[in-house]
C-alpha cells in the first residue's frame, strides 16, 4: 500500500499537491475508503461530493468516489 504523507492532513481539511508522493489516483481512493469507513462508523451513509474547474479535479473526484462507494456510502455528485 502506498504511503500518504501525514503533512497533507490539516485540522479542518486536506491540502496536497498532485504528485507521485502526495495526491495520486491511488492515494485519493485510499482517502475515500478511510473517510467512507469513518462515516459508516458514525452511521452516515450518504455524502455530497463536488469539485472545481482544475483539470485534475475530475480524476481526484472519481478516485475519491470510488473509495467512498467501496465502503457502502452513497454519493451525490454535484459537479
Amino acid at each position: 500500500m502506498p504511503k500518504i504523507k501525514k503533512t497533507i492532513f490539516r485540522e479542518y481539511d486536506l491540502r496536497g499537491r498532485v504528485s507521485d508522493d502526495e495526491l495520486t489516483k491511488e492515494n485519493c481512493k485510499i482517502i475515500g475508503v478511510g473517510f467512507g469507513s469513518l462515516l459508516r462508523k458514525k452511521g452516515i451513509d450518504k455524502i455530497i461530493v463536488g469539485f472545481d474547474a482544475r483539470e485534475y479535479s475530475v480524476w481526484i473526484k472519481d478516485s475519491l468516489i470510488e473509495g467512498l462507494v467501496s465502503t457502502g456510502v452513497n454519493v451525490v455528485e454535484i459537479g
